[in-house]
C-alpha cells in the first residue's frame, strides 16, 4: 500500500485535492462560497476551510456536498495524485477549461439538437484526434487547393 508523507501541521494532500475539486465544481455552477455554506448548513468560514483543505470533511458532509453540487462522490477524488502512479497534469481542470465548459454549456442550449450532435461529434473526434464520426459527421464544402473551406452549420 502506498504511503503519503504528511508534514505535521500541514493539510493532508487528499484534503487539499478534495477542496480544490469542491471549488472547481462550485465555480462551474456559479455558486458563491456563501451559497454553498448555506446549503450545507455551515458558516462561510467553515466552507472556506473545506475548500482550502484546512478542515477535513466527514463522509456524511461530503455526501451532502456531492448532492448540493450534483456530482457523485467519486468526482472529488478524480485526478488524485497517488504515489507511484502517473497523473497527467493536462487533465486537471484549470480556469480556462472551466470557462470553456461553461461557455459550451450556455451556448449549446441555444442550438438545435442536430447542431448540438454535430458539435459533440466534432469534439469527440478532436479528443480521439481522428476525423468526425462515420455516421455523417460534420460535412461542409470542400476546399480547392490553395483555398480555405468555410462551413456553415
Amino acid at each position: 500500500m502506498a504511503q503519503i508523507k504528511v508534514n505535521a501541521g500541514q493539510p493532508h494532500p487528499v484534503d487539499l485535492h478534495v477542496g480544490s475539486r469542491i471549488v472547481h465544481r462550485r465555480k462551474e455552477l456559479e455558486l458563491t462560497q456563501s451559497d454553498l455554506a448555506q446549503t450545507l448548513g455551515v458558516t462561510y468560514q467553515q466552507s472556506q476551510k473545506y475548500e482550502k483543505g484546512l478542515n477535513r470533511i466527514s463522509a456524511s458532509k461530503l455526501w451532502i456536498v456531492a448532492a448540493a453540487l450534483s456530482v457523485d462522490i467519486e468526482y472529488f477524488f478524480e485526478g488524485l495524485d497517488v504515489p507511484g502512479e502517473t497523473v497527467r497534469a493536462d487533465v486537471v481542470p484549470d480556469a480556462f477549461q472551466t470557462e470553456l465548459s461553461r461557455a459550451i454549456g450556455v451556448g449549446a442550449r441555444a442550438l438545435s439538437c442536430k447542431k448540438q450532435k454535430l458539435i459533440a461529434e466534432l469534439f469527440e473526434s478532436l479528443v480521439r484526434n481522428t476525423e468526425p464520426a462515420a455516421s455523417g459527421g460534420v460535412k461542409g464544402p470542400q476546399a480547392r487547393p490553395g483555398t480555405k473551406a468555410v462551413a456553415s452549420i
